[in-house]
């Protein structure tokens, strides 16, 4: 099969998507109830295929596309996980990703939730990260500044933050434990925080202070091959 133009790759995605399906036993005890998803993550296959230019088409690394490929069909439900793996399968194909692509990045999308999916798509599409640590009962719920707080509650988000931070995608500092865990009070500023969102926060029964977030260079070269 010709993978050496656009057309060619997505009918070998989508053939090798189909493939798949047919030979992963649990997808096919199931597949009455997934099958609706099918064409809306082909769509989505697709779509990140034609986004890359013809000059940069390349080999794809098997090591990469075989094993997405067959861990997304454990996600078809989950729109926002599915992108990500449609995204890792076609920066496999495209060669101004290379510096960025690891098989490593199979796994951390498979520990992601959507609610972590929809904070990254936010925190990437911001110009500036304003980090917000909430603290309540002596216990801290890190956050960013974004409106998805009130969407998702100020308990979700953190978890989120949590997971990211363990999946060493972003960073985050502690403002309550010192190096013996000991919970400790610290000078932090909330001068920075947007007023409604200040509001909200305090309504929760939360104090917030401004807190430093970065995404570490594993998490940008994630964002790079399966956000942008």
């Amino acid at each position: 099969m010709d993978i050496s133009t656009i057309a060619g790759i997505s009918t070998f995605v989508v053939t090798l998507f189909n493939a798949t399906k047919e030979i992963n036993p649990l997808y096919q005890r199931y597949k009455s109830t997934v099958s609706v998803y099918n064409e809306i993550y082909e769509d989505q296959l697709r779509k990140c295929i034609n986004d890359i230019p013809e000059e940069s088409i390349m080999r794809p690394r098997e090591s990469i596309i075989f094993p997405a490929m067959e861990r997304s069909l454990y996600y078809l439900s989950e729109k926002e996980i599915c992108e990500m793996f449609a995204k890792l399968i076609a920066s496999s194909f495209d060669s101004r990703k290379t510096d960025f692509l690891h098989p490593g990045f199979i796994s951390m999308i498979s520990q992601l939730s959507p609610n972590d999916a929809r904070i990254l798509n936010k925190i990437n599409n911001s110009d500036n990260i304003l980090g917000i640590c909430c603290i309540k009962d002596n216990m801290e719920y890190p956050i960013i500044e974004c409106e998805l707080v009130k969407e998702l509650t100020i308990e979700q988000f953190a978890l989120s933050m949590f997971n990211l931070k363990r999946l060493e995608i972003l960073t985050f500092n502690s403002h309550l434990l010192n190096s013996n865990n000991v919970y400790i009070s610290t000078a932090l500023s909330r001068q920075k925080i947007n007023g409604s969102l200040l509001e909200y926060i305090n309504s929760q029964g939360y104090e917030a202070y401004t807190n430093d977030v970065y995404f570490t260079q594993l998490g940008k070269a994630f964002l790079e091959v399966c956000i942008d």
